[in-house]
């Protein structure tokens, strides 16, 4: 189940590692779970010149899933260690939530409501 009942709005992106926080910028997500990066800060930075900052790359690759996977309990009498998940569609109430948790869990980036 995802850890937050999130909601459309703006976020500040701000990636969350061990050895600190680093603000990325902001984010607007739409009622469907589409988010656009409305500002970036020089942490955020590509590593080559050519690419991408950050942000908008991690927006773009999020944004092209049309589902999310949320973890659940497997069902009665499932062999031990059996995992389980559900399918969340784009536009779905759990939809943005499950997003934040990917954001969370594959780029250590963390969005907070402004």
């Amino acid at each position: 189940m995802p850890s937050t009942m999130a909601q459309a709005g703006r976020y500040a992106a701000v990636r969350v590692a061990e050895d600190g926080e680093d603000a990325w910028g902001v984010v607007a997500i739409d009622p469907n779970g589409a988010m656009l990066v409305e500002s970036t800060t020089p942490a955020a930075a590509a590593e080559e010149p050519v690419q991408e900052d950050k942000l908008s790359r991690a927006v773009r690759l999020a944004n092209k899933d049309k589902v999310m996977y949320v973890d659940i309990p497997p069902p009665e009498g499932a062999p031990m260690f059996t995992l389980a998940s559900r399918i969340v569609e784009r536009g779905h109430p759990d939809f943005i939530p499950a997003l934040l948790d990917y954001l969370r869990a594959s780029y250590l980036l963390e969005l907070r409501p402004l």
